[in-house]
């Protein structure tokens, strides 16, 4: 069940309960219960299980996002994103998989060596693309073996089409 204050005008309260606007005489005593009780209604959902709602976009067999809306957590949505830009954005992480491991040539980073110079993609902290060269043990998902195979990954139009997909996943997300 789903509680939400929404207002008061002289003694009477507008109560938002599983989407239905309900108006009823209410006081201020009634209020404070009632803003208590939506705290702890919103503190039950614990995990993704407890959830009554999911709502957002999936990824059919054919690649095509689809919105879903209304149901509770099982293990039929449990492929749903809240957002559309993060359910393109899995699509991206998906291909780019497929392209590090041609460009590399099964090669993979090995985070647990700092002597091992890798070379990657990022976004920086004024979310703009930005590239590193050096050693490391933070992971990052776009990291190639040398200079030279992630200059020729970014000299294709579409192979950067997708990193600016993926990053979509680290900025403000969208429905549209």
């Amino acid at each position: 069940m789903s509680l939400t204050y929404l207002k008061m005008n002289n003694m009477k309260g507008t109560l938002k309960i599983d989407g239905v606007e309900v108006e009823i005489e209410i006081s201020l005593k009634d209020v404070e219960t009632l803003q208590k009780l939506q705290q702890e209604v919103k503190k039950e959902a614990k995990s993704w299980e407890d959830l009554e709602d999911v709502t957002g976009f999936y990824i059919t067999d054919d690649s095509i996002i689809t919105s879903w809306s209304g149901c509770s957590a099982s293990r039929h949505n449990i492929n749903n994103f809240r957002y559309q830009s993060q359910a393109q954005a899995a699509l991206a992480i998906a291909r780019l998989t497929q392209l590090l491991e041609y460009y590399n040539e099964g090669w993979f980073p090995d985070w647990g060596n700092e002597k091992e110079t890798k070379y990657y993609i990022y976004l920086n902290y004024d979310a703009e693309l930005d590239f590193f060269q050096g050693s490391c043990s933070l992971p990052h998902f776009l990291t190639f073996k040398d200079e030279e195979t992630r200059s020729l990954f970014m000299s294709n139009t579409k192979n950067m089409e997708l990193v600016e997909e993926y990053f979509q996943l680290f900025k403000k997300p969208t429905n549209g």
